[in-house]
């Protein structure tokens, strides 16, 4: 009976261990064989050369590897920008609207906060440009109704930055506080209507039961936020153009100018770039499931 019950548990995974296997872990074994020869994007492999482009990373005198430090440190700037913003942001959403009793009033916030998460980035930004523009945007627009100079969102620092975290901020909002909603219908109430009677107020009935009921939910946010957040790519692209200079220019910006370099495409040593970011998330969401994520959770 136990070795029939298994059995069925092998078939109904086995078409998930197909797409993972196919998809994930043959790409990942092709992509470090890349990484290990000189490809080009249009002759394929053309000339091994081992742990060349990971070496020279390390080489103070290599001047793209310079390049990829600088963009990995710029992408470390946007996640303690965004992160911690995002995941207070959401969790005030989710608080606020639970809180609610109006059912029609709650479904419809849930919905507009909700609704930019299904709009395609490249229309986000088309959006946010027209938002930002310099002489005929919309917030430099209201900036002028108050006798304030209009400011350089796209082109200098630190406007740069808030052209490039509002946008992503909008979009990623609605998401996490779903989740965080989900996390708080799963906390008992009469957790909460128990500190009512012992005469815990609302702080304290938030930092002891609240917040311990949310730990599960707010740790996968957390990683998925930290994962989300070093793929930064296209608000860049689109908004900034990784400018001014290289201040906003995120690794994964530097990945793809590196692969499909127009005149000089590096395949091998782009992958091999990637392959030091995994390492760098999988060692921080590691850090931080260890530190957070217990078993019991």
């Amino acid at each position: 009976m136990i070795k029939k019950k298994n059995t069925g548990a092998y078939i109904y995974i086995l078409p998930h261990f197909f797409f993972y296997f196919v998809f994930i872990i043959i790409p990942l074994f092709l992509g470090f064989f890349i990484s290990l020869h000189r490809w080009s994007i249009f002759k394929g492999r053309e000339e091994f050369v081992g742990l060349k482009y990971y070496l020279r990373l390390f080489d103070t005198d290599f001047i793209r590897g310079a390049h990829f430090w600088q963009s990995l440190l710029v992408t470390a700037k946007f996640v303690l920008y965004y992160a911690p913003i995002l995941v207070l942001l959401s969790l005030g959403l989710a608080l606020l609207i639970s809180s609610c009793k109006n059912k029609l009033v709650r479904a419809v916030s849930q919905f507009s906060i909700l609704v930019p998460t299904a709009i395609a980035v490249s229309v986000v930004a088309v959006i946010w440009r027209w938002i930002f523009g310099y002489n005929v945007g919309v917030l430099n627009y209201f900036l002028s109704c108050l006798h304030i100079e209009h400011k350089p969102w796209l082109v200098d620092l630190p406007w740069a930055w808030f052209a490039i975290i509002l946008p992503t901020l909008w979009m990623a909002c609605g998401w996490n506080m779903i989740l965080f909603i989900v996390g708080l219908q799963r906390i008992p109430e009469a957790l909460y209507e128990a500190a009512k009677v012992d005469g815990a107020g609302p702080w304290k009935r938030f930092i002891h039961i609240t917040l311990p009921g949310l730990k599960p939910i707010t740790v996968f946010i957390v990683i998925t936020v930290l994962i989300g957040a070093f793929n930064l790519f296209a608000q860049p692209q689109l908004l900034t153009k990784g400018g001014p200079g290289r201040a906003t220019t995120p690794v994964m910006m530097l990945l793809y100018g590196e692969a499909f370099n127009p005149r000089y495409p590096r395949l091998g040593s782009s992958v091999a770039m990637g392959f030091v970011t995994g390492a760098i998330i999988f060692f921080m969401v590691s850090v931080i499931f260890y530190c957070f994520g217990k078993k019991k959770d």
